[in-house]
């Protein structure tokens, strides 16, 4: 329920706008990190697993976008902050 409640979150925080690939494009970043860790009681022993999965927003063509002036600006400040 936590996650639910978490998407359902950060759903509603979610900023959109139209390109011509589509109409209710993200200009918002969604990270998701989960860590599961696993203990053995006889041994007290554990392992752990993190699983990272990024979405960034404006991430895809320019040209396929038809993205101009500010919302393309956006879109490359977000991609080289990110990505470099």
């Amino acid at each position: 329920q936590e996650v639910i409640d978490l998407m359902t979150l950060g759903a509603g925080n979610r900023t959109v706008s139209s390109t011509q690939m589509n109409s209710v494009s993200s200009r918002s970043h969604g990270v998701f990190m989960l860590k599961l860790t696993q203990q053995n009681v006889a041994t007290g022993s554990k392992r752990v697993a993190k699983l990272k999965m990024v979405d960034l927003a404006g991430a895809e063509k320019v040209a396929k976008t038809g993205a101009t002036g500010v919302l393309l600006e956006q879109a490359k400040k977000l991609i080289n902050h990110y990505l470099h």
